[in-house]
């Protein structure tokens, strides 16, 4: 039984090698987009590869959001979404043009929407308005 136990922890040691090597690799590419060494990024998914210009800042980080397996969005302060992924999307079981431009409140079961609605409401009395650019 002990030897199983080593296997395993052998087999999790690897594993987390792989997982340091992995962050590792991301947190250098995200400091030469950083630091403008990089202009292009490609990434490669169930839709083949896809090419992003890094040439405004903002690319980045939808990027980041559009390529994850995390659901992602983002909310005006008026509750519309100004934008979503596709992994939102899929989780919603909502093609991702009936979420954006829509307020959030309609894209969810009708429970979560009025949750949603009253913790948007009490945060916007509380904190000043920003922006959006």
């Amino acid at each position: 039984m002990g030897e199983h136990r080593n296997e395993s922890s052998e087999e999790l040691r690897a594993q987390l090698e792989v997982v340091r090597r992995r962050l590792s690799e991301a947190e250098e590419t995200l400091l030469a987009i950083r630091e403008g060494e990089v202009d292009a990024v490609v990434v490669s998914g169930s839709r083949g590869d896809r090419i992003f210009s890094l040439d405004q800042g903002e690319d980045v980080y939808r990027l980041m959001v559009e390529a994850t397996n995390e659901a992602g969005l983002a909310v005006a302060p008026d509750g519309t979404v100004v934008f979503a992924n596709n992994c939102l999307a899929r989780m919603l079981g909502v093609p991702l043009e009936q979420i954006v431009g829509k307020p959030f409140a309609l894209s969810v079961h009708p429970t979560i929407g009025r949750i949603w609605l009253r913790c948007s409401t009490r945060l916007s009395d509380t904190q000043p308005t920003r922006g959006w650019s």
